[in-house]
């Protein structure tokens, strides 16, 4: 028998991930756009598109925190941390992100 225990975090983790592809249409078909590449700060981000909608990805894999602008007018809701995001005069909406994190 197996003596490892299994890493409940993680589980749920993927769980929540794998919830919102389900639920989101255009994380599973339709076009991609890279938005935001910054190999520097370590921030990656994308758009998908589909008739059901739009979905930005971005990911923060550096130890330190960053906020990223994206031109994306309107309001939207970061649906991995349950957050709403108004885009300013600008139209571009600016994501707040903790070290080693992402936002959907």
């Amino acid at each position: 028998p197996d003596k490892v225990a299994p890493d409940k975090d993680l589980l749920a983790h993927y769980r929540k991930l794998i919830a919102l592809r389900r639920e989101l249409e255009p994380l599973r078909v339709g076009t991609f756009e890279t938005v935001v590449a910054d190999d520097e700060r370590q921030i990656f981000g994308f758009r998908r598109t589909s008739p059901a909608g739009e979905v930005f990805v971005v990911l923060n894999n550096s130890n330190e925190p960053h906020k990223v602008e994206i031109e994306a007018p309107g309001r939207w809701r970061d649906r991995w941390n349950d957050v709403g995001i108004e885009a300013g005069n600008d139209g571009k909406i600016e994501i707040s992100l903790p070290r080693r994190s992402g936002a959907i």
